[in-house]
């Protein structure tokens, strides 16, 4: 492959992302490698050989490129000076997502070095080293040939990069993918021959937080299968698998590309301890015969009843079998049951089954997806907005803060767009739903997370996706919140159950109490000072309590009460806690679901601080977003 053609124009380190195609960058060269990367040779599942790897410095900061085996006996051959302020032009590199695990040089991206790939000095020219470097990279590019050769058309990924396993149905046009998740059940193992080779295969049930599969496990010895079963119950990430037609589609992978959880990389530790706290809250399979189906409610939680007191409605679980209503009563006629709910009594804010799904397709809720969209900011998924007024979107203010260049006014309009109708995980990106904002900020909020953003036209003429028109204020119905948790798809989670003051004060105040003592006892200190992750739940400005699947990527996600068959608007979800858990600080302190408290702020109180500023042009714009009021 021949050398590209050099850009002319040039980019600071800060300002590279995936969406540059024709970018080249002045920089200095250093040598400041961990131990990992000091190494020449490696070897992994699926390959071995060789690399080298350099830090790259400007300006704005650093940022690691690596090559491997004949790129990197060619790289390491260029007579490069370190460390004495020469500087070099590079160009054509392909920039990759940095495995923050690993590498964390304070860039998110890092840069593969390619035959394509261009450099030079920016005075003078690049020379090769007098050591035989050159020949050598000869006899390497040989090397590879024959080692390699034909299976460079079927190379797998050698970064683990785990899909949900919901989404794997849309990799059949994919040669390869990699799945994490817990083993349940295993075949026995079945013998198979083909022309020129024979094997055993074990197949195997796997599940995530998001669905299960069916895997068919290859190995060329039957007793190397039965470590499937030893791994039972287990976490364990597969590399490499793929679709294969036998009659019917089937996931196949081989069992050498399988790693286990203590071989799992840095970055999917936190995805496995949330798998593993996800298997230990579903319910597990009664052995006592049954004498008809139950209901995923009745599987998922106890019934429970509520009965009224002194101090408010107390949550009782019903122990005893429900009372038979006389022969031939019907209806109201019959002595009352207990009143029976989802809500399970463990904490305050469980919502009991945790059902996240995809957007489902009733009127009401298709509705409000069409309102919802992904933020990226320099190309990267980074939180969720919806739709309001005439040409705006609002979002929380922590999802756009790294855009802000003029506090609190402008924004760097050229780095963020938002997407709409991201509805399936590996969907290619419409151009005709992606919008771009105007550089002025029209409203920011800082104690309420809250920011308004103007949206541009689009170049194509394509119309605003709908507004949302309906707002109303917090009451006891279940919310439906709709966003991209995990900066993936849109999702839905309905069912979640809200909590907030002063109507809960009873309930709410005790119990963050006793979690915030919890979280100073049981997290590491921080800076050498114990930290409370709770208290906050209870500091002004009033925040809407609840628990939800969503995480990391749905902050700004409308929640949703259903009324009059319309979507009323009432919270935006903000945040979660304890902080450090969804920030991943403190992986080996796992937290449990009935720890786990999320929380938003009510449009209703949003309104009343946009009215009380005392500012004609906020209240003119709070006029136009909180268009209809159902009370």
């Amino acid at each position: 492959m021949a050398q590209s053609k050099e850009p002319k124009k040039i980019y600071d380190i800060a300002k590279l992302t995936t969406k540059l195609k024709h970018w080249k960058i002045r920089v200095k060269f250093k040598l400041s490698l961990t131990p990992t990367e000091k190494k020449k040779e490696f070897k992994n599942l699926n390959k071995s050989g060789r690399h080298c790897a350099y830090i790259l410095e400007d300006e704005s900061g650093q940022i690691r490129l690596f090559a491997f085996d004949d790129i990197a006996t060619r790289l390491e051959s260029y007579d490069i000076q370190m460390d004495d302020g020469q500087e070099y032009f590079i160009w054509g590199a392909e920039i990759k997502v940095a495995d923050k695990g690993f590498y964390s040089y304070g860039h998110k991206y890092q840069l593969k070095f390619l035959k394509s790939a261009g450099i030079r000095p920016v005075e003078g020219e690049l020379s090769m080293k007098e050591n035989g470097a050159t020949s050598s990279a000869t006899a390497s590019t040989s090397h590879i040939a024959k080692t390699t050769g034909a299976e460079d058309t079927k190379k797998i990924k050698l970064a683990f990069d785990p899909v949900p396993l919901e989404e794997v149905e849309n990799y059949k046009s994919e040669p390869h993918f990699d799945v994490l998740g817990i083993i349940k059940e295993c075949s026995v193992p079945e013998h198979k021959q083909q022309e020129t080779s024979q094997f055993f295969v074990k197949n195997m049930r796997l599940i995530d937080t998001t669905g299960e599969v069916n895997i068919s496990v290859s190995a060329k010895k039957k007793i190397e299968l039965k470590k499937l079963t030893e791994l039972k119950d287990k976490v364990i990430g597969l590399v490499g698998c793929e679709w294969k037609e036998y009659g019917k589609d089937v996931i196949c992978a081989k069992l050498k590309n399988l790693i286990e959880e203590k071989e799992l990389p840095q970055s999917s530790l936190a995805k496995a301890r949330k798998l593993k706290e996800f298997d230990e809250q579903r319910p597990k399979p009664s052995r006592r015969k049954e004498t008809g189906k139950k209901n995923l409610d009745q599987l998922q939680c106890a019934d429970i009843k509520a009965e009224p007191s002194e101090s408010g409605t107390q949550i009782k679980k019903e122990t005893s079998a429900p009372e038979k209503s006389p022969k031939g009563a019907t209806g109201a006629t019959g002595p009352a049951k207990p009143v029976t709910t989802r809500l399970a009594c463990t904490h305050p804010f469980s919502k009991g089954t945790h059902k996240q799904k995809d957007v489902m397709s009733s009127e009401v809720k298709t509705n409000v997806s069409r309102s919802v969209g992904l933020i990226h900011i320099d190309g990267d998924p980074e939180g969720t907005g919806f739709r309001v007024g005439e040409k705006y979107i609002v979002t929380c203010v922590h999802v756009i803060k790294s855009v802000i260049n003029v506090f609190p006014n402008f924004i760097d309009c050229e780095r963020i767009t938002i997407e709409f109708e991201r509805k399936k995980y590996n969907k290619k990106e419409d151009p005709l739903q992606i919008f771009n904002f105007v550089p002025t900020i029209a409203y920011l909020d800082i104690a309420v997370d809250f920011a308004v953003l103007e949206l541009v036209c689009h170049h194509a003429g394509v119309p605003f996706p709908p507004a949302l028109t309906f707002f109303g204020d917090v009451c006891d119905m279940e919310i439906h919140f709709v966003g991209h948790p995990g900066c993936r798809q849109m999702k839905e989670d309905s069912d979640v159950i809200p909590r907030w003051s002063p109507n809960h004060d009873n309930e709410i105040i005790p119990y963050i109490k006793e979690l915030a003592e919890w979280s100073k006892s049981y997290f590491p200190k921080v800076n050498g000072e114990v930290v409370d992750y709770y208290s906050i739940l209870l500091e002004p400005p009033r925040k809407i309590l609840f628990h939800t699947s969503f995480d990391l990527g749905s902050s700004g996600s409308p929640g949703v009460i259903i009324r009059d068959d319309m979507p009323c608007v009432v919270v935006m979800l903000s945040g979660g806690t304890p902080s450090c858990y969804y920030q991943g600080l403190f992986p080996d302190h796992p937290v449990e679901d009935c720890k786990k408290v999320e929380y938003g702020y009510a449009m209703s109180n949003i309104y009343e601080r946009m009215r009380d500023s005392g500012n004609r042009d906020i209240l003119n714009l709070a006029e136009k977003i909180f268009e209809k009021w159902i009370c």
